[in-house]
């Protein structure tokens, strides 16, 4: 266990010596993977090279660099503008609806939260990579409640673009079936939000996790917030096993066994590094103001104390 709290000491050292250096890089690395994948993603449509000049690497490490130093609306704001550009030169009528659809989330949901935009982004990048389980954890222990409708949005973001080759078929060749075609892209983009088992499985799901882990997190028990960990784990398996029964969505239990137990195993050291406590010196005191009485327990964080070196002169 000393071994273990000394490396976590040097961690936190050389992350708050290098912290300024550390995080504009993690957030380029971000911004980097983010815009590539976009690319490659819309790459297999019919573009006729029209709006190629994105695909170029350095275009994409000029954005990334600029996104390492702006807040996390702005990255939000930067992917909206790209895609609206990539996807203008494939269907015009789809580009309305998807132009529709991300003003809404950027004004409704983001700039309502803009300390967590990033969750935004980060959990259909998740989704993507089969890791997504890990952010209802860590967004329970670290976050609260308040990241519910941030999360939530990045669902729906990510299921809008798994449905978006559907949406880019119903474009029309004829300029005058246009207002047509945008009517029942609409209706599709509708069926994909309301009708979308799987959808609504993994928010409520989600959901769940958070306040389980929120609430677990903070009761008056030794290693509550590794206790929360565990219990927002079992929370999410069952919730999706459930779920996938009761609303037959189509989820996968095995990647959701093998999401949760890495889930919780990343959150666990997260919740390491983020503070050790010692139950053993936990200390229970009383006092009281002219209004109130209190009861307070008080456990100390574990530090390690620094080791003096004596220098010893021989003569």
């Amino acid at each position: 266990m000393t071994m273990l709290l000394e490396i976590k000491e040097i961690i936190m050292l050389n992350y708050r010596k290098f912290e300024r250096i550390i995080v504009p890089l993690s957030k380029f690395i971000l911004a980097l993977v983010v815009l590539s994948l976009l690319g490659r993603y819309l790459s297999g449509f019919d573009l006729e090279n029209k709006f190629v000049i994105l695909d170029k690497f350095y275009i994409k490490v000029a954005m990334a660099a600029i996104v390492a130093f702006v807040p996390g609306t702005w990255f939000v704001l930067l992917i909206m503008v790209t895609l609206w550009a990539r996807m203008f030169f494939i269907s015009i009528e789809a580009t309305f609806i998807v132009f529709g659809v991300t003003i809404i989330i950027y004004l409704m949901f983001v700039r309502l939260f803009p300390k967590l935009a990033y969750l935004v982004i980060l959990l259909p990048l998740l989704m993507y990579m089969k890791l997504a389980y890990f952010l209802p954890l860590f967004a329970g222990l670290f976050l609260g409640p308040v990241a519910i409708v941030p999360i939530g949005v990045g669902v729906v973001v990510y299921y809008l673009g798994m449905n978006l080759p559907g949406l880019l078929q119903m474009t029309s060749a004829d300029l005058y079936d246009m207002p047509t075609t945008i009517i029942e892209m609409y209706k599709y983009t509708m069926n994909i939000v309301m009708d979308n088992r799987a959808i609504l499985l993994t928010i409520v799901v989600f959901i769940a996790v958070i306040l389980t882990t929120y609430y677990v997190g903070r009761l008056e028990l030794d290693f509550a917030q590794y206790i929360a960990i565990g219990v927002g784990g079992l929370v999410n398996i069952f919730g999706f096993i459930m779920g996938n029964l009761v609303l037959n969505a189509d989820v996968q239990i095995l990647g959701v066994l093998l999401g949760s137990v890495l889930a919780v195993i990343l959150v666990s050291i997260m919740q390491f590094f983020r503070f050790t406590l010692d139950y053993q010196k936990t200390e229970r005191q009383q006092f009281e103001d002219e209004d109130y009485y209190y009861y307070v327990k008080a456990i100390p964080k574990i530090k390690l104390s620094k080791s003096k070196r004596e220098i010893k002169t021989i003569e």
